[in-house]
């Protein structure tokens, strides 16, 4: 991703996987300079999700708790990502409003569920049981058949 980012420094989904890739090595720092990177070139739903969550994580709850609050107010207008919501609720320490959200982006047909069984960024909700019953609500059973004999 380095490499990728020396060609081109602004190149979003690079910035993005980095700052994902710093989350899940708990480099909760590294991850929230790279990830204000991308949102200063083109906020998408999935870096506002992640920048939440190394917010939190990286001892910077205000900004979470901030970024989330705007989120949520402007989801009563528009389409926010309600699994980036419920992604900076996880960590923030507060599973049933993360659990909430997350509900509400099954309803909603959130597109970045369609990662829930190999993002690790999902990997907070998996201990909880009601994980299981909102996964099973995202993979088919098919698909869950399939990617159980992968993993």
């Amino acid at each position: 991703m380095k490499q990728t980012l020396g060609l081109d420094p602004n190149f979003n989904e690079t910035l993005y996987n980095l700052g994902v890739t710093y989350i899940q090595s708990g480099r909760f720092l590294e991850a929230i300079d790279v990830l204000e990177r991308a949102r200063s070139q083109f906020a998408t739903q999935q870096i506002f999700g992640a920048l939440g969550f190394a917010y939190a994580r990286g001892a910077r709850q205000h900004d979470a708790r901030a970024l989330v609050g705007g989120l949520e107010r402007a989801s009563r207008e528009r389409y926010v990502s309600a699994s980036s919501i419920a992604l900076i609720h996880m960590a923030l320490g507060d599973a049933d409003q993360a659990f909430k959200w997350l509900n509400r982006a099954v309803e909603a047909r959130d597109p970045l569920l369609l990662l829930i069984d190999v993002d690790s960024i999902f990997d907070p909700f998996r201990p909880d049981p009601r994980f299981a019953a909102i996964r099973n609500r995202v993979v088919p059973p098919a698909a869950a058949k399939w990617l159980s004999r992968r993993q």
